[in-house]
């Protein structure tokens, strides 16, 4: 878990493929469910996985050498899982490749999912979309 006031280098770009995907599961159906909409936006295919670099270094590098996950939440295991498991593919495939290379190919590479639950897709889609009309009242 992030320290209360910490950065997020790519939260901007977080927040805006939510808000796409949203606005396009919405487009998609006739009638709204917006629990269903926001388990479905959870479970669409994202532009990268929302993870940095090194953090995604850190959790993997621990896991190999305690055979522990040090994340909690079922997801954020599932996200490492799957980046663990390319990266051991990467370095399979091109031999030179080193972990700090594939963690870099891997978690800029698209992923599966978000590997948000419905609820926190539901707060980060919600918290964006008042961030970008307040910004358009502002101008």
């Amino acid at each position: 878990m992030r320290k209360q006031g910490s950065y997020c280098e790519y939260k901007a770009e977080r927040e805006t493929a939510l808000v796409e995907c949203f606005r396009k599961k919405l487009g998609e159906v006739m009638v709204v469910d917006l629990n269903q909409i926001f388990r479905e936006v959870s479970l669409s295919a994202a532009p990268r996985f929302y993870v940095s670099e090194s953090h995604a270094e850190r959790v993997i590098g621990y896991y190999r050498r305690h055979g522990i996950w040090k994340v909690k939440g079922k997801k954020r295991i599932e996200m490492f899982e799957e980046i663990a498991r390319r990266v051991d593919t990467a370095m399979e495939t091109d031999e030179e490749l080193t972990f700090r290379d594939a963690i870099e190919k891997v978690v800029n590479s698209p992923a599966p999912e978000f590997y948000f639950t419905a609820q926190t897709c539901r707060t980060l889609i919600y918290e964006a979309m008042r961030k970008l009309r307040i910004g358009a009242l502002r101008k």
